[in-house]
């Protein structure tokens, strides 16, 4: 507290105080290092009523910012937490990355193995589903029938229609109760894209899941018309 009504020399205001209370303001602030302990501080003062009389209250730096160093050290940790959980989470992310990668490469490997013995066998291969449809058709069936793998998956129906009509029956009949046969085996003609006659010797099993579920037919056919030319011509010596 600050008296202006003592001698000045009992008081001892600072040349700040001095010069806003000389300026007649009845408040204000400012700063000031003390010379006793060096510290430097914000002083407000106030004066009371129509006195001559002043109360003068400091603060130092550390005693105000004490709070906002606080608040900064609390977002500081809270900003390393999440820096340190999004590192780990994007470690963990990678690391899913990699496993999907050695997965989807095996799966590929998988695939070419199996489309190059699929592809590239001589006789005429297909999988047949329980609806008729068609799930595979070997690039062969091209040289045998004369029909491109993509003509018969797109008109499953094909395969019954090439069956020459007077085979129909042992083409219909033979494959009669599958799922319990297991392998069944005939012979008959087609016709191919060109009309030309053609004999197969056919065979189909069935294809089961691994629950026992009945997947379809998996049929393989041979061209054995040259054999049958030569049994033909055989028999009329």
């Amino acid at each position: 507290v600050v008296n202006l009504g003592l001698p000045m020399a009992q008081q001892e205001p600072s040349p700040e105080l001095r010069g806003l209370m000389e300026s007649g303001k009845p408040t204000g602030t400012y700063r000031r290092v003390s010379l006793v302990d060096e510290v430097s501080r914000s002083f407000a003062f106030h004066q009371v009523g129509d006195y001559p009389l002043y109360v003068v209250v400091g603060l130092a730096d550390s005693d105000y910012l004490a709070a906002w160093r606080e608040e900064a050290g609390r977002l500081v940790a809270l900003t390393a937490v999440l820096v340190v959980g999004s590192l780990g989470f994007l470690w963990g992310l990678q690391l899913a990355w990699a496993r999907q990668l050695k997965v989807t490469e095996a799966l590929a490997a998988e695939e070419e193995k199996f489309e190059t013995v699929a592809n590239h066998t001589y006789n005429w291969e297909y999988w047949q589903l329980p609806d008729l449809s068609l799930a595979f058709v070997s690039p062969s069936c091209a040289r045998i029938t004369g029909y491109e793998a993509g003509e018969f998956m797109a008109d499953p129906d094909l395969i019954t229609r090439i069956v020459h009509d007077d085979d129909k029956a042992i083409y219909h009949s033979h494959f009669a109760g599958i799922e319990a046969k297991g392998l069944c085996e005939a012979e008959f003609r087609i016709l191919t894209k060109t009309g030309e006659v053609r004999w197969i010797a056919h065979g189909c099993r069935p294809v089961q899941g691994r629950n026992g579920d009945y997947l379809g037919r998996r049929a393989s056919n041979r061209d054995i018309t040259a054999v049958k030319e030569a049994e033909q011509e055989y028999r009329t010596i």
